[in-house]
């Protein structure tokens, strides 16, 4: 899948009619990076977009799906202590996508398209967007390996691994973590509030 495939993701997946996911045919997608700056009340601000995706787990220990994130991070800056927004939307059954783009992204959607965010945060923490299981490009790794990840507990436990997942992989495990999201969102934060709470 190429970079500018990934860029569009969240517009695309906003469209998008609620399909059956398809199970991943050859494990994770490649991490795609790409850079970017925009002009804010407090000057230029400069910051990398990553996609990734982590393998989940099942119950038995075994590869069971993957997870996709989206973060935007703020370029020049190496401190592992820098909060860490997550972002996720309702569900289980919901993208991330209208938080990018209609909410805390560093892009937002108007009536002439794509414009700059001043609103972001930003400035103040870096972003990582989380599609659940069978969202966006997260999928199931084979027919009938969604069911455990759709439902509260399910997906609880999903952006537990997730979230513990990111921050490992970006040395950030010290951060301050804030995790968010819309409607359906709440009761998993609450299952999530080990790897939330500090």
């Amino acid at each position: 899948m190429n970079r500018s495939a990934l860029a569009l993701a969240p517009l695309l997946l906003a469209a998008a009619p609620p399909l059956a996911p398809e199970p991943a045919q050859d494990g994770p997608i490649a991490p795609a990076t790409s850079h970017h700056a925009m002009a804010t009340p407090a000057g230029r601000l400069d910051y990398d977009a990553v996609f990734e995706q982590q393998v989940l787990s099942g119950a038995d220990g075994q590869p069971a799906a993957t997870m996709s994130t989206i973060a935007y991070l703020r370029s020049g800056t190496a401190d592992a202590a820098r909060p860490v927004i997550f972002a996720f939307n309702g569900g289980p059954g919901a993208s991330s996508s209208p938080l990018h783009i209609e909410a805390m992204g560093p892009r937002r959607r108007d009536a002439t398209g794509l414009v700059d965010n001043v609103e972001t945060p930003l400035d103040r923490a870096d972003l990582v967007f989380v599609d659940p299981v069978g969202t966006g490009f997260s999928r199931p790794l084979t027919p009938s390996g969604g069911a455990p990840f759709w439902s509260v507990a399910g997906d609880a436990r999903a952006m537990a691994q997730a979230i513990t997942g990111w921050l490992a992989a970006h040395a950030r495990a010290h951060a301050p973590v804030i995790v968010v999201g819309k409607a359906m969102a709440a009761p998993v934060r609450r299952r999530c509030c080990p790897c939330s709470s500090r």
